[in-house]
Formats: structure tokens, sequence, C-alpha cells
């Protein structure tokens, strides 16, 4: 959840009249939880995956496909200045 923050965005607008170039300042206020919604990710996650290992029987097939569970556990985002950084456990389960 973002923190509850004013930031302030400097604007400068330059009107020409008479030949001046004249500057004006403003700056607004902004609202942080305005500009950044959040994002709901879930702490725990379940996904498959297959996974080829060698046949068990010496045959035509060389490569049996084994279905194994990815359990994504204490999952956590975190902003930095290249962008965000999502981190999490993952064990693999057979079901």
């Amino acid at each position: 959840m973002p923190i509850s923050k004013t930031v302030m965005l400097k604007s400068k607008i330059t009107i020409a009249l008479l030949g001046w170039n004249i500057p004006y300042y403003k700056e607004i206020p902004l609202q942080a939880t305005d500009l950044i919604k959040p994002v709901l990710i879930p702490s725990a996650l379940r996904s498959e995956i297959v996974f080829p290992l060698p046949a068990a029987q010496y045959g035509s097939e060389r490569l049996e496909f084994v279905k194994r569970y990815l359990r994504f556990s204490k999952s956590s985002v975190r902003a930095n200045d290249n962008g965000l950084e999502y981190r999490s456990n993952i064990d693999f389960e057979k079901e």
C-alpha cells in the first residue's frame, strides 16, 4: 500500500508578452496515493511445470515427462530506482 504523502509538482510556464518572455512558476500539491495505485499480489501461488526426465524403461521413448507443482510463498514487492523487484520462495511439490 502506498504511503500517504504529498509531493509537489513544480511547473514552469513562459508567457510571451510584448517581446518579453515572462516565466510563471507554480507548485501543485499531489497525493502519492493518487499517483500510485496499490497492486495486489497473492502471498502464496501455485503453478505447474513439466520436467523431462530420462525414461525408467529403455525403449523407443527416451524421455518421460513428470508434472511438478511450484508453490510461491513469502512473496514481497519492493520499488527501487530501476523498477519493481518481486521476491518469492519457490518450492517444488509432487502433488
